[in-house]
């Protein structure tokens, strides 16, 4: 978002989760399951952190967000909500190490007490604000969860006879793919699901 004068008032940002060990999602509710997040992933997450930093929140950048804290996290300039969903917390653990790429850890997240002694927060100055949603309580990041019309709406296209055409045309394909697909089920039905398996990412064995 930018003024008149092209100034940045503030970004909106989408990021994926990062490097994940297995992942199955049911085709026909997406509801996913058997999957974490790997440390590789979180070093990704940490640094996509530190590049969005570089750029949002470094003063010398072009790109810099005017009054943005640029030591201790802000609660009342920045929102950040991660899926609690069904993904045994992939997608918050993500987050999280994102947050602290961009609000690494500094003693001066602290507080003073009364007798005067000085508490840095845990980790070396520890700091992360981040809204778990859960899908249970919350359909705004996954709405497609749990929900009948949808659910409906998947199994009339596999029931569908353009669905069934190309179901009986790959068959002889299918049949030979179970010794590549890490025990999985083979269908026509689970092919997305099969492929994300097995092309993210391209350089982890």
């Amino acid at each position: 978002m930018t003024s008149n004068d092209n100034q940045i008032l503030g970004v909106v940002l989408i990021a994926r989760h990062g490097d994940r060990q297995g992942f199955y999602q049911n085709p026909t509710t997406y509801t996913a399951t058997a999957t974490q997040i790997t440390p590789l992933g979180n070093q990704q997450e940490y640094q996509l952190g530190e590049l969005l930093r570089s750029i949002y929140v470094n003063a010398s950048s072009p790109s810099y967000i005017p009054g943005m804290s640029t030591g201790l996290f802000n609660q009342s300039q920045v929102y950040i909500r991660a899926d609690l969903g069904g993904e045994s917390g992939v997608v918050y653990d993500s987050c999280v190490s994102l947050t602290q790429g961009m609000w690494p850890v500094t003693i001066d997240n602290n507080i003073t007490l009364a007798n005067g002694s000085t508490i840095v927060a845990p980790l070396g100055g520890y700091q992360s604000q981040v809204d778990a949603v859960d899908p249970n309580l919350d359909v705004s990041l996954e709405g497609f969860l749990d929900c009948n019309t949808f659910d409906t709406h998947t199994t009339d296209f596999y029931n569908s006879q353009l669905f069934q055409q190309m179901t009986k045309q790959s068959a002889a394909f299918l049949k030979l793919l179970p010794p590549y697909v890490d025990g999985r089920t083979v269908s026509l039905q689970n092919m997305v699901r099969i492929l994300l398996s097995k092309a993210w990412p391209p350089h982890r064995v």
